[in-house]
């Protein structure tokens, strides 16, 4: 099942930009990002890229936009499976120690006998 990276809730430091539309607007691009497959994000950098009509100065920054919005999108998938990898190593190591705590307790029940 594939997390909801859209539920964030912005921590305010102020308006530090003085553009409040620029932030709403901004607020909904990033959940639309989030909401792509990387695949498309990468497209996305292609398309922006070869974008006719446009200043390479301003193809620039919808490149780089773009690519902000990819790297975000790894770094919370890595961060997804690496708390999946901690709690599957949690399992593991519960189930080791009861593995070695009935190992002894049948070492001590046939040295009895």
């Amino acid at each position: 099942m594939e997390p909801d990276y859209t539920i964030w809730e912005r921590k305010d430091f102020g308006d530090q930009f003085g553009v409040p539309q620029a932030r709403e607007k901004a607020t909904i691009e990033t959940n639309q990002d989030l909401q792509k497959p990387i695949q498309q994000l990468l497209c996305d950098v292609h398309e922006q890229a070869q974008q006719p009509g446009v200043t390479p100065e301003n193809r620039q920054i919808f490149v780089t936009v773009r690519m902000m919005s990819m790297l975000a999108r790894v770094g919370l998938e890595h961060e997804r499976v690496s708390k999946k990898l901690v709690t599957l190593t949690t399992w593991l190591i519960i189930l080791t120690i009861a593995i070695v705590v009935l190992t002894l307790f049948l070492i001590l029940q046939a040295s009895r006998h």
